[in-house]
């Protein structure tokens, strides 16, 4: 299963880009940061 990873430190920002995504039918992932995109970069 693959992810759109969106990664946004302005929570509306990053919620208004998840919507938009997941409205075209893709599956989002969301991080306020680097460091948490890249931690979950290696887990997922």
């Amino acid at each position: 299963m693959s992810y759109i990873l969106i990664v946004d430190d302005e929570r509306p920002m990053l919620n208004l880009m998840a919507k938009a995504c997941e409205q075209m039918g893709h599956r989002v992932k969301q991080v306020q940061s680097g460091k948490e995109a890249l931690m979950r970069m290696q887990t997922d």
